[in-house]
């Protein structure tokens, strides 16, 4: 646990050093992590869809 927290800690200063001095980095970081995030939900709502178009066609 400890670990954990001293990890999370390092991460979130080295996420601030990189905003700090190298700021087109930093946007084009959270611009990847944007669309990271927005794939995965997409990929979600088709594996939803896909499971409940499999559910219906059992029935």
């Amino acid at each position: 646990m400890i670990r954990f927290l001293l990890n999370f800690f390092l991460f979130g200063i080295l996420y601030f050093l990189i905003y700090t001095f190298f700021p087109d980095a930093f946007s084009t970081l959270v611009e990847w992590a944007g669309k990271v995030y927005s794939a995965a939900i997409e990929w979600g709502q088709v594996a939803a869809n896909w499971a409940s178009e499999m559910i219906k066609g059992a029935k």
